[in-house]
């Protein structure tokens, strides 16, 4: 590893200090909403607390990743065991995405002090530690605070694989992509992407850069090995991520999608209501067709999303784009939840990271090793949302790798400015 500088020694603790407080801000009388359980984790991990099983009871699943939700069981250890009131969990939870949301920033921080951003490099990290996106999630039992960890943390690790005296980082860069990849599903794309852009431009000898691409994927597949034989062991088939993909490609891919948000007025969005009986619907017609456990009702999800892409191409290619725009939204659909104050704060964060963004993309060192990544991150992640659902939350993941390009902007933006002439006195 590089010395610390001492100048980065000096700011990095206000980097922390910063993000500890935006979060603790977003928690301070919102701790409550830690126990909605949006996702499904909290109940799986109070199950493994109790049944010992990743699932309901002592029924198997993997409808979910599985790195979270065992995170999350020694909360619910502590809880039981010392007999601690159960605001405690939520104690614990907050302090793991605190904890996640720092160390994001540190390591937004160290990735572009090394990619050569300079002071731009404090920018980055304060874009990352006050994202609306990260900092609004931190307050739900999600996994966005642990995936955009997971993403800072290996583009870290993969930009500074340089040569031979680096296998040790090839090493670590597997496994922490390795269990990104347990956190969050679209860290798969993510995960073969960067490493193939790696292999394929980093300016070492070809050799090396193939053998160590290879080492960093080979360690990365081995992290999935226990769960991959845990489904196969459990379920009778080795399930490689979840059995949640037919579901989220069919609900974005639906005869009811189609024509209650494609073909009504621009901004229009699905209703809860609508929503809510649409899934009935799904659930009554996989029983019918003798859907009898989640690997038969994912393959039936599958066939129904592609049966409808196949009868619509049009509207599958109209709802392509749609999904594109709604990951890249600079501000949620109002809802009650959204205030037009809060839609207003988040549009005036992200309109100008974004068209910076955009501008650092248009610099051609965003094409080179190593901030070639960073485009990347970004191509990996649309291009999974581009088919399967998409909103703005699931962006939260690579924001950091958005505000990495944003430096890179405002820094391409200050070289091309005209610099004040010094006139000296003789």
């Amino acid at each position: 590893m590089e010395p610390t500088s001492s100048r980065t020694r000096e700011i990095i603790p206000w980097l922390i200090l910063l993000s500890v407080a935006a979060r603790f801000l977003m928690l301070k009388g919102n701790l409550w909403r830690l126990g909605e359980d949006v996702d499904d984790y909290l109940r799986l991990a109070e199950n493994i607390s109790i049944w010992r099983t990743f699932g309901t009871f002592d029924i198997p699943e993997a409808y979910r990743p599985p790195l979270y939700p065992l995170v999350l069981v020694p909360a619910y250890w502590i809880e039981s065991f010392l007999n601690v009131p159960w605001g405690a969990r939520f104690a614990v939870i907050a302090g793991l995405h605190l904890i996640m949301g720092a160390a994001t920033v540190v390591f937004t921080y160290r990735a572009a002090d090394r990619w050569g951003l300079g002071n731009w490099s404090i920018l980055a990290a304060v874009l990352v530690a006050a994202d609306p996106l990260l900092v609004h999630n931190s307050r739900l039992a999600m996994t966005e605070s642990f995936a955009a960890f997971f993403v800072a943390a290996s583009l870290n690790l993969l930009g500074t694989i340089d040569s031979n005296a680096n296998w040790h980082r090839s090493l670590i860069a597997g496994v922490v992509l390795g269990l990104g990849m347990l956190c969050r599903t679209t860290l798969w794309s993510f995960t073969f992407l960067t490493i193939l852009v790696s292999a394929a431009v980093r300016p070492i000898d070809r050799t090396t850069r193939w053998r160590q691409a290879g080492v960093v994927l080979c360690v990365a597949m081995a992290v999935q090995v226990p769960w991959v034989v845990r489904n196969w062991r459990c379920l009778g088939w080795p399930v490689l991520t979840t059995t949640h993909g037919g579901y989220t490609l069919l609900l974005g891919n639906n005869d009811v999608f189609y024509d209650e948000v494609l073909h009504q007025p621009l901004g229009s969005t699905w209703s809860k209501e609508s929503l809510e009986r649409w899934q009935q619907e799904v659930r009554m017609a996989s029983a019918l067709a003798g859907s009898a456990n989640e690997l038969a009702y994912d393959a039936y999800c599958y066939r129904r999303a592609l049966a409808t892409i196949r009868s619509r191409p049009a509207d599958f290619l109209r709802s392509i784009v749609y999904r594109i725009v709604s990951f890249w939204r600079i501000t949620p659909h109002a809802t009650d939840e959204y205030s037009i104050r809060i839609r207003l704060a988040c549009a005036l964060f992200y309109l100008p990271e974004l068209l910076l963004m955009v501008i650092g993309l248009a610099d051609r060192r965003a094409w080179q090793w190593p901030l070639v990544l960073l485009p990347t991150a970004l191509i990996s992640f649309t291009l999974v949302h581009a088919v399967y659902w998409s909103d703005m939350r699931m962006r939260a993941p690579i924001m950091p790798a958005v505000a990495l390009l944003a430096a890179v902007g405002v820094q391409r933006i200050a070289r091309r400015l005209p610099r004040p002439h010094v006139i000296s006195r003789q």
